[in-house]
C-alpha cells in the first residue's frame, strides 16, 4: 500500500480530498493479477489496514444548530461501515475472489471467519447503538424476519377452531338473536322517551 501522506488526493489528515479517486484505485488493482496472500498473516494484516482506514475516514456529515447566539455549522463524523465490498476493494480482488477463497483455502480459514466476524459484529453493534441505519444494517446481514405464511406443501393456510359447521352455525344464530334483541330494546327506549318541552 501507499504511504497515505504521498497520495495526492489526500489531505494533511490523511482524509481523501473532494474529488478523489480512490474508486480508481481498485480498478487498477483489479485489473492486475488478485493480490496473492500466502499465509493468514499477510491477509490479517492487510484486513486491519482496511479497517484501520476505515476507523480514520468517517463519513463527514454538515449540520446547522440553532443556538442561543445563532445559527451554527458543524461537521459531525459518522462511522463507516465495515463492508466486504470495501474489504475487497482495498484488497484488489473481486467478491467472487474472496468467496473462493473461503471455500477453497483452508490455510486461511480461521482468519476468514475472524475477518467475516468483525465485518458483522461491527455493522451490528453500531446499528444496535444507533449509529447506523438499522435498517440498512438488518438488510445487510440478512437478519431480516421473514417467515413464509403458507400451509402443507405450499398451499394455502387452512384456520380451524375445532368447531363443527353445525356449531359454528348454532353460535352464530345466537349472536344475531342477542343483536336483535338487544337493537329492538334501543328502539322501544328512544320512542319511550318524552320530548323536551323547550
Amino acid at each position: 500500500m501507499t504511504d497515505e501522506n504521498e497520495n495526492p488526493e489526500r489531505g494533511e489528515d490523511g482524509r481523501f480530498l473532494p474529488g478523489h479517486t480512490f474508486y480508481r484505485q481498485g480498478l487498477a488493482n483489479l485489473l492486475k493479477e488478485p493480490r496473492k496472500f500466502e499465509t493468514p498473516e499477510a491477509l490479517w494484516a492487510a484486513a486491519c489496514e482496511y479497517f484501520e482506514w476505515a476507523d480514520k475516514n468517517p463519513f463527514q456529515e454538515e449540520r446547522l444548530f440553532n443556538t442561543a447566539t445563532g445559527i451554527k455549522r458543524e461537521t459531525v463524523s459518522k462511522i463507516r461501515a465495515y463492508t466486504v465490498e470495501g474489504l475487497c476493494t482495498h484488497l484488489g480482488v473481486i467478491k467472487k475472489t474472496w468467496y473462493s477463497w473461503k471455500r477453497e483455502r483452508g490455510d486461511l480459514e480461521e482468519v476468514i471467519g475472524l475477518i467475516d466476524q468483525i465485518l458483522f459484529h461491527q455493522k451490528f453493534e453500531a446499528a444496535a447503538a444507533d449509529l447506523m441505519n438499522s435498517a440498512l444494517v438488518i438488510r445487510a446481514l440478512n437478519l431480516a424476519d421473514t417467515h413464509a405464511h403458507q400451509g402443507p406443501d405450499g398451499g394455502p393456510i387452512e384456520v380451524t377452531d375445532g368447531l363443527s359447521d353445525f356449531e359454528r352455525a348454532r353460535r352464530l344464530a345466537f349472536m344475531m338473536q342477542e343483536a336483535t334483541i338487544l337493537a329492538s330494546a334501543k328502539e322501544e327506549a328512544s320512542s319511550n322517551e318524552e320530548p323536551d318541552a323547550t
